[in-house]
């Protein structure tokens, strides 16, 4: 013990800039996230995430480079230094520079928000882990294999472009819009982790460089690969248990489509299906997993740039499976008979208690949401009109697509969804404690005719309004498989398929 204190002594001494420069970073990222209420983080926010990311980065390279591995002429091999000792001592400087900082700055951020830290412990680790399997590991992992900073960005380069050309150079794998692949993302974040374990046992117990370093481009690899090649059944579907639930086709059309046709350059075709199997009181959502049509001389297209296919379910009497069609496939496919097979998500939950949100209140507690709030938000030099913007937030994440009711005095209302007014590719507020999801209603002096016009709402008709917020609870999910032959039908836009 006396070693790991000598040791993490000496690099304190040695790294105190950079190590004041990480504190006041953190501490001042704390303080605009315990202000901010916005599911986007704002310019100082998106500015202050990557560079807090980037001197932990700097301060774990350099603590592992302090005794470095690479070599024989370190001067920490001329003495009696235990191995085990002096992994301790770098871990205790992450622990204590790194992880403790962020860890009390989230608690900080919870209980500023009004949030109770003691009853978020897990969603408070979940962020550790998640820090410590993205950063500290790969990080520490491509330090131990380099001998001087310079050399570990050209590595940490290395492994971040194999990761991109992986993930975004195939494009095998789509990022859903709003919905997040929770299982994908942490068996991503598992394997990479795993791999800077393995480099950083090789070295600090052999001290083999070679052999790590090409174990950690191997793993590297391996974890990008699985992320972005694994198909979305197997990670989307990974835990839905649900029975019992199945896709029912309509045959006479009920309701006309009035998106169907010539969309964009290409075919939108529609079919009005029913998703069967729920009980009262509940609301699904669907989202496409797998799909392709296969054409009447045996040839098979599968999701992609020419074919886009997805379900939406805007209530139980109208959901619609949507084709989007483009060339050449839809050259193949019009006016002819095909087969449609695939696989859906259906995400299943228990509507609760509606609760009214007071226009301008400051936020509170919804149970199964979070602490939400309605506000006026003025014109912008980014928005050209003004609105009313619902905004949630919670440790343990906010339901995607909760209904949000503007109801005016009389039988008008307006109606949006949690989650469709959030940014969700920026990926520069994935170290906020709070999951943030927000909607907004726009806001126009006159009353708009025309259909096109429904979804802004007069300025008058503010006065006496209210918002109505739909908590929903989880039960489950089920992955629903379907098959149907039918007409394509290119004049009219739809699917017609052959039975029931």
């Amino acid at each position: 013990m006396r070693l790991v204190i000598a040791v993490f002594k000496k690099d304190t001494r040695r790294l105190r800039w950079p190590v004041a420069l990480g504190l006041a970073l953190v501490c001042g990222w704390a303080a605009v996230e315990a202000l901010q209420a916005d599911a986007s983080p704002g310019w100082v926010g998106a500015v202050m995430q990557p560079l807090i990311m980037l001197v932990w980065m700097f301060l774990i390279a350099s603590v592992v480079q302090e005794d470095g591995l690479v070599g024989d002429r370190q001067y920490w091999l001329t003495r009696p230094h235990s191995r085990v000792g002096l992994v301790l001592a770098k871990a205790l400087f992450v622990v204590v520079f790194v992880h403790g900082p962020y860890l009390l700055t989230c608690a900080g951020v919870l209980w500023a928000r009004g949030f109770a830290p003691w009853n978020e412990v897990g969603a408070l680790w979940a962020r550790q882990a998640m820090v410590g399997a993205l950063i500290t590991i790969p990080a520490a992992a491509v330090a131990s294999v380099t001998r001087t900073f310079a050399q570990f960005c050209g590595g940490m380069f290395l492994v971040v472009s194999v990761g991109f050309v992986l993930v975004v150079g195939g494009k095998p794998y789509a990022l859903p819009w709003i919905f997040v692949d929770v299982v994908r993302r942490a068996a991503g974040a598992m394997l990479l982790c795993a791999a800077g374990i393995a480099v950083l046992t090789m070295q600090y117990r052999w001290r083999r460089t070679v052999m790590a370093g090409v174990a950690g481009i191997v793993g590297a690899m391996v974890a990008g690969g699985l992320f972005a090649w694994t198909p979305a059944l197997y990670t989307e579907g990974f835990d839905c248990r649900l029975g019992g639930l199945s896709v029912a086709w309509m045959k006479g059309e009920t309701k006309a489509d009035p998106r169907a046709g010539f969309v964009w350059g290409r075919d939108m075709y529609s079919a009005q299906v029913e998703l069967r199997g729920t009980a009262s009181g509940q609301v699904r959502r669907a989202r496409m997993l797998t799909f392709s049509i296969q054409g009447p001389d045996g040839q098979e297209w599968s999701l992609g740039k020419s074919l886009v296919a997805n379900v939406e379910t805007r209530g139980t009497d109208d959901e619609r499976l949507r084709l989007l069609v483009g060339s050449p496939v839809s050259e193949s496919v019009r006016g002819r008979r095909v087969t449609l097979r695939g696989a859906v998500k259906v995400d299943v939950n228990n509507t609760k208690k509606v609760e009214v949100l007071e226009i301008g209140a400051p936020g509170r507690l919804v149970e199964w949401v979070g602490r939400c709030g309605s506000v006026m938000q003025a014109e912008t030099g980014f928005v050209y009109r003004d609105l009313l913007k619902v905004f949630c937030e919670s440790p343990r994440g906010v339901p995607v697509l909760a209904k949000v009711v503007l109801r005016g005095e009389g039988t008008e209302i307006w109606e949006q969804h949690l989650g469709d007014g959030s940014v969700h590719y920026g990926g520069w507020d994935w170290l906020s404690p709070l999951d943030r999801k927000q909607t907004f209603f726009p806001i126009v002096e006159e009353r708009g005719t025309g259909s096109g016009n429904k979804w802004l709402v007069p300025r008058a008709a503010l006065a006496g309004a209210r918002v109505e917020l739909q908590p929903e609870e989880p039960a489950g999910c089920a992955v629903v498989r379907f098959e149907a032959a039918g007409l394509m039908d290119g004049v009219a836009g739809r699917f017609v398929p052959e039975v029931q």
